[in-house]
Formats: C-alpha cells, structure tokens, sequence
C-alpha cells in the first residue's frame, strides 16, 4: 500500500498486529466500524514498509499512527483520539484526553506503554512455514 491509497477510507491505522495487545485494540475498533471507515495497515507484516507512508521506521514501531482523509498525521494518544471520534465511541474519554487539564496524563500513560510495549510477549511469527513465539 503506498501513502495515497484508499483516500476514500477516513483513517488509515498503522498498528503492529504481533503486539497482542495492539491487535486486540484494533479487532475492538473493527468491530465497531460498522461504516468501513477504518483502513487497517499491519506494520509487522513482511510487506510493510514506513517510507511508502513517508514515515521513519523506528518511529512507526515505537507509536501507534493514524492518517485521517487530510493527510494528517496523529500520533499515540492523538492517534486513539482520532479513532474515537471517527467511530463516534469514547466520547468522556475524547473529552479527557484533549482536556488541557488531563491530556498530559494520557500521554504520560501512553509514554509509558510505548516503552514497555517491546518488551510484551508477541504472537507467534510465521515465516517459510515455520513459526516462533517472539518477545
């Protein structure tokens, strides 16, 4: 996929589907995209590759990133922000998380998640048939 595809989709969501936490997240959101506004993009399959987003590699790796139909860019809690209101769901946690009183506490808490989220057992990795539990 390069970085103009699917401009009719609202957001396209870059997310490590080897992260079991991450992949649970996202089949939620699916779940709830009952209008297919969502363009889910799986950085740890083989395929990806972040400079056909215009992106740098190690920081798609490191935060979670949404492109909204604009060409806007939004990077961890602004990321879930903007999936929340895309879907319509969340909406104490939108006013939270872009409250000038609270929003540093999100990004405090999702500063904290991005650095443990490495260390996290991950799904198995298939590759020539063979698969290996990563961590």
């Amino acid at each position: 996929m390069t970085q103009s595809a699917n401009r009719e989709q609202k957001l396209s969501l870059l997310y490590d589907g080897a992260c079991y936490l991450c992949d649970m997240e996202i089949k939620f959101y699916k779940r709830r995209d009952k209008e297919n506004q969502l363009d889910l993009v799986d950085i740890s399959e083989p395929s990806f590759n972040a400079e056909d987003w215009g992106l740098d590699q190690d920081k798609v790796q490191l935060h979670f990133h949404a492109r909204d139909q604009e060409d806007t860019w939004h990077v961890g809690v602004d990321a879930f922000v903007a999936i929340w209101r895309c879907l319509g769901i969340n909406s104490m946690l939108v006013g939270l998380a872009t409250n000038s009183k609270t929003k540093p506490l999100f990004h405090m808490g999702y500063k904290a998640f991005a650095n443990i989220r490495p260390f996290l057992p991950r799904k198995n990795q298939c590759t020539d048939g063979t698969c290996s539990p990563q961590v």
